[in-house]
């Protein structure tokens, strides 16, 4: 893709551009290859600046000194560095401190397309060197001669290495060796102008205090998930929602049927298990006796000893009365249908498909009842054809769609839970949802953070609301750093933005930056909104010369250059659009090709 790219701007820089400088060349280049100064009386006009014309001499010279434009769709392991070269260095082969390529415009501001890019800078030098000039300032023939015939230029005796400076400036940039040093004088005086406009530009000290704060208080949170992929079982899919979903999402039942065809396979199981039957007054303990057995039997490595366990138990407590009596294990393989009907169910299914052979369950809910189930072994028969299982995925489908309901039903019945307990702790939290059927919950930690890192200055509210291993939660960060040790546990239970789960959460720690830690801190993040606040000032500075150039009409592209530029946007729609519809895209269409002075 991006040889394409290459080879559509070439081939309209070459011939439109370069064909012409070759002309100018040719007449006025002796082939000794001297310092001559080709002139540009040859060259055709592209822009005109404050009545002054920028001919293609100095395009063609930007153009060979700007880095390629980036592939949007590359993913080799330079494309990211192609990218930042592209969007953050100025004409980086012509040396210079590319410290002042920090007051470059937004990336977002920069054209993709490399001969409108190259005009805007050459704009831009044009528009600040006079200025500067306008001032009175002005580069030493010492500064210049410095800058124009740089060290890299001289041999490791200190020799300078003429022809090859001369073959460079003449063949590479094809411009005379005087236009090569008016382009970097211009690119000086910016340099200059740019220390001028933002010297004794800081920050406000209010500013780094505020984001100090932001970086350097850190919290640690305890937090309980509650995911709506496992309340999907729990929603209820109607026959007119089966039927709705068939005749308006098809596709997407196909696919789903195609992603799950392991779940279509007519399948059999032996299993061992234990039905615990509860209702309100007993749910909580019969819950607990549920997860205590559980951790029992994953605390017994022998197989025929855990076996045992659970046959004694079942024998003494089970209320499926089918299997009671054989110690929990079922007579025979049962199919995938019964168990998906009382008093069985599909959460059971669900928890049998998903176990090993040999695993044992966690509690599985099912109409009142608990289930505890060991896996012995299983047996696939043949698949489902799609017309036949077709409403068991719409089914499942559905609930799917309901699931965050559920969810959030749960969860609010979770923050009802905490409004009464708010003292309690995450331990006491996981507890309590544990109680309620609906499989194990447990804590972690985020780990310490902050609201804003070092590098987030400038970044999108979603990059700044990452709450370390939960998510985009902006709900969680703004109430995360209100939580005192005197009221630690949040009272509403949070959605994730990223995810769609819900989180409770409560402070664990508090930091914040001290000694010798906070004042580097301090100085680092001064030393950066310093910076920022320079290239604001200068990129307000220009914005206004700009704007008063073009209300005047003192800045014009010429009819050569919008044939220029009209074939490369033309070129480079056409690439794009080739790409994104070999991706399954669309592409948004460029304004019409040809360029018009902005004020940006």
């Amino acid at each position: 893709m991006l040889d394409k790219i290459r080879e559509h701007s070439r081939s309209t820089i070459i011939y439109v551009l370069f064909g012409i400088i070759i002309i100018v060349f040719v007449f006025t280049f002796n082939t000794g290859g001297s310092n001559k100064d080709c002139g540009s009386s040859g060259a055709v006009s592209m822009l005109a600046v404050n009545g002054e014309k920028v001919d293609s001499t100095f395009l063609s010279m930007g153009l060979a000194l700007t880095p390629e434009e980036p592939n949007p769709f590359a993913t080799d392991e330079n494309a990211m560095r192609r990218t930042y070269l592209y969007n953050h260095t100025r004409f980086p082969q012509a040396g210079g401190d590319q410290a002042y390529a920090l007051y470059m415009p937004d990336a977002s501001d920069i054209s993709p397309i490399k001969v409108e890019r190259v005009a805007d800078d050459l704009v831009e030098s044009w528009l600040v060197s006079e200025a500067a000039w306008a001032l009175g300032m002005h580069v030493s023939d010492d500064d210049l001669r410095a800058r124009v015939y740089s060290k890299e230029w001289y041999d490791e005796n200190g020799k300078f290495r003429k022809d090859e400076f001369d073959g460079y400036v003449h063949y590479a940039l094809q411009a005379s060796i005087s236009q090569y040093e008016s382009f970097l004088e211009r690119e000086m005086l910016r340099e200059r102008m740019i220390d001028l406009v933002t010297a004794g530009t800081e920050a406000d000290p209010d500013e780094v205090a505020y984001y100090f704060d932001l970086q350097n208080t850190k919290v640690n949170l305890e937090y309980v998930e509650i995911d709506p992929a496992r309340f999907a079982a729990d929603a209820t899919a109607t026959d007119d929602e089966i039927d709705a979903l068939l005749a308006n999402r098809g596709d997407e039942a196909k696919a789903y049927y195609d992603a799950h065809a392991a779940d279509y396979k007519k399948r059999s199981f032996l299993f061992r298990g234990v039905r615990f039957a509860y209702d309100e007054t007993t749910q909580a303990s019969v819950t607990s006796m549920a997860m205590a057995l559980r951790a029992e039997l994953a605390a017994i490595p022998d197989v025929a000893a855990q076996d045992a366990r659970l046959a004694a138990v079942a024998i003494a407590q089970s209320s499926h009365e089918a299997s009671k009596a054989n110690g929990g294990l079922m007579g025979d393989f049962v199919a995938d249908d019964v168990l998906a009907a009382a008093p069985f169910g599909a959460p059971l299914l669900a928890a049998l498909s998903a176990l090993a052979d040999g695993a044992v369950s966690e509690p599985v809910a099912v109409d009142g009842a608990l289930w505890i189930v060991k896996r012995v072994s299983a047996q696939d028969g043949n698949t489902v054809p799609f017309e036949d299982a077709k409403r068991r995925v719409a089914e499942a489908i559905v609930k799917q769609d309901k699931a965050p309901e559920v969810a959030k039903a749960f969860a609010e019945k979770l923050e009802a839970w905490i409004g009464q307990n708010p003292t309690a702790t995450i331990a006491d939290v996981a507890a309590y949802l544990n109680s309620l059927g609906k499989g194990t919950f447990t804590a972690d930690e985020t780990g310490a953070f902050a609201r804003m890192s070092f590098y987030s200055l400038g970044q999108d509210a979603e990059a700044a609301a990452g709450v370390p291993k939960i998510g985009v939660a902006p709900e969680v960060m703004e109430v995360a750093f209100a939580l005192t040790t005197e009221k630690p546990l949040a009272a509403k239970v949070a959605k994730v933005e990223s995810t769609g789960r819900f989180v409770a959460f409560r402070l664990k720690e508090r930091t914040a930056a001290e000694g010798d830690e906070a004042t580097k801190a301090r100085k680092e993040l001064k030393t950066l909104l310093d910076r920022m606040a320079k290239r604001n000032t200068w990129l307000a500075w220009y914005r206004t010369l700009k704007q008063k150039a073009v209300a005047e009409g003192n800045l014009e592209y010429t009819d050569d250059f919008q044939r220029v530029l009209g074939a490369e946007k033309k070129r480079f729609e056409e690439s794009m659009k080739k790409s994104l519809e070999a991706a399954g895209g669309a592409l948004k269409l460029m304004p019409p090709a040809g360029a018009t002075p902005t004020a940006n």
